[in-house]
């Protein structure tokens, strides 16, 4: 991991409603810890889906965030853009902005009105270090210019369902256009056994790296593999087939100048997933191609 650079926040706390509060889309609810009130759990539609801590924005709570993060700042400690699809509470968001210095970033979401209350509730960066947009997550990625961004990351449900569109091939080949050669898309995905949904859409990302990977034919060598630009991050037990869970997809665009998979050559990403209070796993590369087998590709949206 980074250095830590939280600091306790000076923004006082805003008094929190104690009843929902029903947006276009949702219900929502926030609540402190019992034992720390400065540690909020918001709820959508009795979901836990964010944990903030406005103390410390390095402790996102929910495991699959903390890979995320983990994965963040070892893959692309410098990087300029980072763009969130759906927002949550932006727990993610805050730890970004608490751990790369100088970074710009988005959180888009489908619900406008979350957004107005997480900005009121929580003690996020102002704009323009984190930006928060309204709209329709595949709408908005296909508005940012190509290869404007470094760090792309998807965190969205609806009704505890991922949204057809966002799965799509058409959502996994605009990614690839808006991120930097070399840059990183990371998905929460969660699936019951045996976990077709995260199959195909390893499948949907393969096909869309190899699309991506523009190299002439005379200088494509023959052992490039769109499967070394993937890895899946999980609990042991979730791979294992023994339970239901969250899974953190990882897809890397490819780049011609630095052709080498990043989960090739970061050791110190390996130690820091090993280092959790649950020790996360890690499969790329020929794993990811045995996990996925024979599980077809999601088609356009």
């Amino acid at each position: 991991m980074a250095s830590r650079r939280s600091r306790p926040s000076r923004r006082p706390q805003v008094a929190l409603p104690t009843d929902p509060i029903r947006t276009a889309y949702q219900t929502v609810r926030v609540a402190a810890d019992r034992d720390h009130d400065r540690r909020l759990t918001l709820f959508l539609d009795d979901t836990p889906s964010s944990f903030i801590d406005l103390d410390d924005p390095l402790h996102v709570g929910f495991e699959y965030l903390d890979i995320m993060h983990r994965v963040i700042v070892d893959l692309a400690p410098t990087s300029r853009k980072i763009a969130h699809l759906g927002v949550a509470g932006a727990s993610l968001a805050r730890a970004c902005a608490a751990s790369i210095p100088a970074v710009e970033q988005i959180g888009i979401d489908i619900d406008g009105e979350l957004l107005e209350l997480v900005r009121r509730w929580f003690d996020l960066p102002r704009s323009p270090a984190l930006k928060l947009r309204p709209g329709d997550a595949l709408e908005q990625v296909v508005s940012l210019r190509s290869g404007s961004i470094d760090v792309l990351t998807r965190d969205i449900f609806t009704a505890g369902v991922i949204p057809e569109h966002v799965v799509s091939s058409t959502m996994a080949g605009e990614v690839m256009r808006v991120l930097r050669p070399g840059g990183l898309y990371l998905v929460n995905s969660a699936d019951r056994q045996p976990l077709t949904l995260v199959k195909r859409e390893l499948a949907t990302l393969a096909h869309s790296i190899a699309q991506t990977h523009q190299l002439n034919a005379s200088e494509v060598s023959s052992s490039w593999d769109p499967w070394d630009y993937l890895a899946l991050i999980a609990e042991p037990s979730i791979v294992k087939k023994k339970r239901y869970g969250n899974v953190v997809l990882c897809a890397v665009r490819p780049d011609a100048e630095n052709p080498m998979s990043p989960f090739e050559t970061s050791e110190t990403l390996y130690r820091s997933l090993r280092s959790m209070a649950v020790p996360a796993s890690i499969l790329h590369g020929e794993q990811i191609q045995h996990f996925v087998a024979d599980a077809q590709p999601f088609g356009p949206s």
